[in-house]
């Protein structure tokens, strides 16, 4: 829902660092020459009227998160491609009415994340100081790891993957991608996005749909 953070130590505001972890992460893979992958989902804009300065306050400070982690990186690596580690995508939905086409926002409300296809962390937590700070809103957040192991892919290699963990982000990423096209369809295995970390599921369908 919000994504208002930091990648500056001395930064007095906002106070919560996770922009600088993410962009830590990827600085490892970067000189490690790894295949690594962040997926981030949000709204559109925030919640409320565009017209209103609280709401475009919040997308100021949202682009300007986004913004200066992909600048922190491009400088430190003018030679490599950030957009093949970090990627932000916003959701829409659409129906066709005669000759018309009529679309709105998805608002991303959930506070989800899957790391590896291993670990599930979901929670009531956004990603800003109100909640990240322990000092405003009071906020809950389930950690699952471990459970039932199954093989997959993951980077072009052999991979152990939890299948609660597994399954949840495949039928994730088949209704964002347009895949589960039948309400009734509750299936997850779809082999075209069982490796995350891929090309052809980060480009060809992610960065291309």
């Amino acid at each position: 829902q919000y994504f208002i953070s930091s990648i500056d130590q001395l930064q007095s505001q906002p106070k919560n660092k996770l922009a600088l972890a993410i962009v830590r992460r990827i600085r490892k893979a970067i000189l490690r020459n790894d295949k690594f992958r962040v997926i981030i989902l949000l709204p559109v804009h925030s919640e409320g009227d565009l017209a209103s300065q609280s709401t475009r306050l919040l997308v100021a400070w949202t682009l300007h998160t986004i913004k200066s982690m992909y600048n922190k990186l491009q400088e430190e690596f003018p030679a490599v491609n950030i957009h093949d580690y970090l990627s932000f995508h916003s959701l829409r939905t659409w129906c066709k009415f005669g000759e018309y086409i009529f679309t709105e926002m998805v608002y991303v409300h959930s506070k989800l994340m899957i790391v590896d296809d291993q670990t599930v962390v979901i929670g009531s937590a956004n990603l800003n100081d109100r909640s990240l700070r322990g000092e405003r809103d009071s906020e809950l957040c389930a950690v699952i790891e471990g459970g039932e192991v199954v093989e997959s892919r993951m980077a072009n290699q052999n991979w152990e993957a939890s299948l609660f963990a597994l399954s949840l982000r495949l039928k994730l990423w088949r209704c964002h991608l347009g895949m589960a096209t039948d309400t009734q369809d509750t299936g997850f295995y779809d082999e075209r996005l069982l490796d995350p970390a891929s090309d052809a599921t980060f480009r060809d369908l992610w960065q291309g749909t």
